[in-house]
């Protein structure tokens, strides 16, 4: 069934990955394919709330988690910066959400 909101019908698949709440929390593992676009996109977070990216790592002898960093920095949503697109890799992330004043959630859409 297709979604349509104020008559404007959406394509591609959409799911609330973190539903909206103030606690902290850790989404399911997801799959990021090569050639899938993938735009994630929190509620408003505020000054000092973030929800970050962990990347599965298979290369240690203990596969684990450990922070998803690029160009020297942590990927991550923050205050004004609640989308985030990944594409062309192929990897296994998770986010992590940070304890919020107002409900905040995270929706994943992809095509």
């Amino acid at each position: 069934m297709p979604v349509v909101v104020e008559n404007v019908q959406l394509h591609g698949t959409r799911k609330a990955i973190i539903p909206a709440t103030t606690n902290i929390n850790i989404s399911a593992a997801i799959e990021i394919r090569d050639l899938v676009n993938y735009t994630f996109t929190s509620s408003t977070l505020g000054v000092g709330e973030e929800i970050v990216l962990d990347i599965y790592d298979f290369s240690l002898s203990e596969p684990t988690w450990q922070p998803y960093m690029l160009n020297g920095s942590r990927v991550k949503l923050a205050k004004d910066y609640e989308q985030l697109q990944l594409s062309a890799s192929s990897v296994l992330v998770r986010f992590m959400k940070t304890a919020t004043a107002a409900p905040v959630g995270l929706t994943m859409s992809h095509r």
